[in-house]
C-alpha cells in the first residue's frame, strides 16, 4: 500500500427503509371507509371516536381465491402475527382494530387481521436532495417522489412512521426490518429510500 493510499472505508449502514407489500398474485382489497367524522386512515392522527369493530375490508371481485397478504399499505391492513412482530421490535405508535376480510357475497371471511392507523407524520425528506416530479408542486401528503433522501435528524429515533411529504411511504428502522425478516414473513419488501417512487 502506498503512503497516499487509504484503507477501504466500510459502506454506511442504511438506518431506514420503505416498507411495502408484495402484491403480485395476492388478494386485492377495496379501500376502507373513512371512520366517523371523516377521519382518514393515512393522516397520522388518532381516531376520536374509534371505528366500530370489526373493520370490514372488502375483497375486490375476482380476487376471492387469491392468497391474502400479511401487509397492505392501501388499505392499511396487516396480519395479527406481523402486528406482534412490529410491536416486539419497538413500534409503539400503531393503533390496531380487529378486521374482517370479506368477499362481497360473504362466502369468504378471513379473520386474524387488523386495520391499522400509524400515528404521526414526519416531514423527514431532505428537500434539497430528494428528487421530486417537476409537475407536482405538492410537498405535503401527496408529493410525487422519484428517489427519496431522508434527513435522520428529523426522525428522532422513531421505529416506524408515515412520511409527511407522501403518506403512502411507511418508513421503518432497520431493526424493524431485521425482526420481520428473522420471523420469515413473506411478501413484505424493504426498499432503500433512494429506490422509492410514489
Amino acid at each position: 500500500m502506498k503512503a497516499t493510499d487509504t484503507p477501504d472505508q466500510p459502506a454506511p449502514v442504511d438506518e431506514y427503509f420503505v416498507m411495502q407489500p408484495v402484491m403480485r398474485g395476492g388478494m386485492m382489497l377495496a379501500p376502507l371507509r373513512d371512520v366517523p367524522e371523516d377521519q382518514g386512515w393515512t393522516v397520522g392522527q388518532r381516531f376520536d371516536p374509534p371505528p366500530p369493530e370489526p373493520v370490514v375490508a372488502k375483497i375486490r371481485t375476482g380476487y376471492e381465491d387469491a392468497e391474502p397478504r400479511p401487509f397492505l399499505g392501501v388499505p392499511p391492513i396487516l396480519s395479527e402475527q406481523l402486528l406482534d412482530i412490529l410491536r416486539g421490535a419497538g413500534v409503539s405508535n400503531l393503533d390496531a382494530y380487529d378486521a374482517l376480510i370479506q368477499s362481497a357475497d360473504g362466502a369468504v371471511a378471513l379473520k386474524g387481521y387488523k386495520a391499522f392507523n400509524l400515528i404521526g407524520l414526519v416531514a423527514a425528506a431532505d428537500l434539497a436532495q430528494t428528487r421530486f416530479a417537476p409537475d407536482n408542486e405538492s410537498r405535503f401528503l401527496d408529493a410525487s417522489i422519484d428517489g427519496l433522501v431522508l434527513d435522520p435528524a428529523k426522525i428522532r429515533g422513531l421505529r416506524m412512521f408515515r412520511l409527511a411529504e407522501n403518506t403512502s411511504a411507511i418508513i421503518v428502522h432497520r431493526s424493524v426490518k431485521a425482526a420481520v425478516e428473522a420471523a420469515g414473513i413473506k411478501h413484505v419488501n424493504f426498499l432503500k429510500p433512494s429506490d422509492f417512487m410514489g
